[in-house]
């Protein structure tokens, strides 16, 4: 089985990507309006230009930003239910099985902080228990 294609390709969501910044000059406010609700690419230049300077959230942009997370997890949720159906296609086992949702919990529960190869080889070992 290769793993690879189980990888979610979306960067996991900051806030600070959907953040706008205002810059502050050494506490000066008079050069502050150049520098009002930036975004972060705007301000990490001005930062680089003038390192003394201050930057503090402003906004953010909550629906966009759980609309990036929401993106994220359903990709997450896809490559689940592609891997499930892979696997269940590779080692020949049904999913309708009155107890694939239970392998399926116990495998992801045992191997999931080590990755979907982990998680494969409990399933795998808990597949001999379906047949």
């Amino acid at each position: 089985m290769n793993f690879e294609k189980y990888v979610n390709k979306l960067p996991y969501p900051q806030s600070t990507d959907y953040a706008k910044y205002n810059i502050y000059f050494r506490g000066n406010p008079a050069i502050l309006g150049t520098y009002r609700g930036i975004t972060k690419k705007e301000r990490d230049a001005v930062k680089q230009e003038y390192p003394d300077a201050v930057a503090e959230v402003a906004t953010v942009d909550q629906k966009a930003f759980a609309e990036a997370i929401n993106a994220y997890f359903v990709e997450i949720d896809a490559i689940k239910k592609q891997f499930w159906s892979d696997f269940a296609e590779e080692v020949g086992v049904s999913q309708d099985h009155p107890k694939f949702g239970l392998l399926q919990r116990l495998a992801w529960d045992y191997g999931h902080s080590a990755g979907y190869s982990e998680v494969y080889s409990y399933a795998v070992d808990l597949a001999l228990f379906l047949r």
